[in-house]
């Protein structure tokens, strides 16, 4: 089930109304009714996988609550990342080593995003054992919360439970706010990501038949697609959190204005980011133990970031690239400093503008590795997108129209304004919610208009699948 579909459009609505007619007490239970069909329209197998993890871990938390022991730790999330493992890695292990390997694993949607959440209840039980104590069916709605578990963002488990203990009702104003998120991020999906998709996908589906120019542009292209595509996936998912009175977490934060590798984290995935802090890079040791042991932690959890996001060359490699860069940022720091203030750039607007130039290059290099799996095409890519050949977007033309370029060139900068202002700290959406009520019916109406008129639909008009469903 799509989120921008005909299908999810009545899930929600009939969801949402047997949710908040019954008493409050009952609603977790509506809500856990609700989560195991969504999940169930990918497959019964998923639902399967999903419950006996649910069911396993519950009872390893129990064990923890009485005894909290390194060893039942060890245990419980030994066991909890078996499925993730197996399901997930096995095959492209075994293809290392074999060159058929005879068998192919189904790995259910989101399995690396509620796996992470599992593991941080189990870690956190360790860590706090007297806490709270938490029901099953408490858990279970919080882990197989509908609006998160296929592409997250990755909220710990205790941050939902707390929720689910305090909804009391939906004001129109939340309830407007929900539906302009759920709006925002379909434009973004629809008629943006998908969009830009079309030329991503014909030309990395045959590189070699392009040079310079057009490769370099494929590839900002596919910066600007990722983007649109997961944000956009997690406005839709906080703003129906919001519907069932969930404040599900902020995924991004105007990444693509970062000055810095370092920055960029703090700003993208930030929920993953955090969780790797949480659970790898501050229990290897952080930067407690010198500045060489910092840098290895570093490159250790990247590595694991890009290992999380798939069973793939490219993506270890992604991983620690950007763990590279982190490194060599960290490294130079001093030395960038000291030639920004003999050039008289420091804390200047020429300074911050090529910072942000820089840092986006660089992240695009890094989703090159991301998209192409096979190393023949990442590596002519590479090789070849900055020569100064075919200099002209003609090629353009031959997979999208004029006119759907004019409605690129008009959401995009919308999108990049918007985050310009919340880079600023400036919380459009407060301010937006505030504005004259004939103003926010007519943006409204446009982006609706935006969604339905413009937006890339397949059969039964259903949007595309969201990139980070793979993960």
């Amino acid at each position: 089930m799509q989120f921008i579909s005909f299908q999810f459009i009545f899930f929600i609505f009939a969801s949402l109304i047997l949710y908040w007619a019954v008493p409050s007490r009952g609603r977790k239970y509506i809500l856990l009714a609700a989560n195991g069909v969504f999940y169930s329209f990918f497959g019964i197998w998923n639902l399967l996988i999903l419950t006996g993890m649910i069911l396993i871990s519950y009872g390893f938390s129990l064990l923890l609550r009485r005894q909290p022991s390194r060893a039942i730790l060890i245990s419980s999330v030994s066991i909890s990342l078996l499925p993730l493992l197996i399901l997930k890695y096995a095959q492209f292990v075994a293809g290392l080593f074999v060159t058929t390997t005879g068998f192919s694993l189904i790995e259910p949607v989101g399995i690396s995003f509620f796996t992470f959440k599992i593991l941080s209840f189990l870690i956190d039980t360790y860590r706090e054992p007297a806490a709270e104590a938490v029901t099953l069916t408490e858990y279970a709605v919080s882990i197989s919360f509908f609006p998160t578990i296929t592409s997250g963002p990755i909220d710990k488990p205790r941050t939902v439970l707390t929720q689910i203990r305090t909804v009391s009702g939906l004001s129109y104003h939340t309830a407007c706010t929900g539906l302009l998120m759920m709006l925002w991020g379909s434009m973004m999906k629809a008629v943006v990501a998908d969009r830009l998709g079309i030329i991503v996908n014909a030309v990395y589906g045959e590189p070699s038949s392009y040079e310079g120019f057009p490769l370099l542009v494929t590839a900002i292209l596919y910066t600007l697609q990722i983007y649109f595509d997961f944000a956009g996936y997690t406005y839709i998912a906080r703003g129906t959190g919001l519907l069932f009175g969930f404040r599900v977490s902020q995924n991004f934060a105007s990444p693509y204005y970062s000055r810095n590798i370092r920055e960029f984290w703090q700003r993208w995935h930030i929920t993953l980011s955090s969780w790797l802090k949480d659970y790898i890079y501050i229990p290897l040791g952080g930067n407690r133990r010198g500045t060489a042991r910092k840098r290895i932690h570093l490159l250790i959890t990247f590595l694991i970031s890009g290992i999380w996001h798939g069973a793939g060359v490219n993506f270890i490699l992604w991983g620690l690239y950007h763990g590279i860069l982190q490194v060599i940022g960290d490294a130079t720091r001093t030395v960038r400093s000291s030639c920004k203030r003999k050039l008289h750039l420091e804390h200047t607007l020429p300074e911050h503008i090529l910072q942000v130039i820089i840092t986006f290059l660089f992240v695009t290099v890094g989703w090159v590795l991301f998209r192409n799996s096979d190393p023949a095409q990442y590596t002519y890519i590479l090789r070849t997108m900055f020569l100064p050949r075919n200099l002209s977007l003609g090629w353009v033309w031959e997979w999208i129209s004029k006119p759907e370029c004019i409605v690129l060139a008009i959401t995009i900068p919308l999108v990049a304004i918007t985050d310009l202002f919340r880079y600023h700290n400036r919380d459009v959406l407060s301010w937006f919610m505030k504005r004259n009520p004939l103003l926010k019916l007519l943006v409204v109406e446009a982006l609706l208009f935006l969604v339905l008129i413009f937006g890339i639909y397949g059969p039964g008009y259903d949007s595309a699948s969201f990139i980070y469903f793979q993960f």
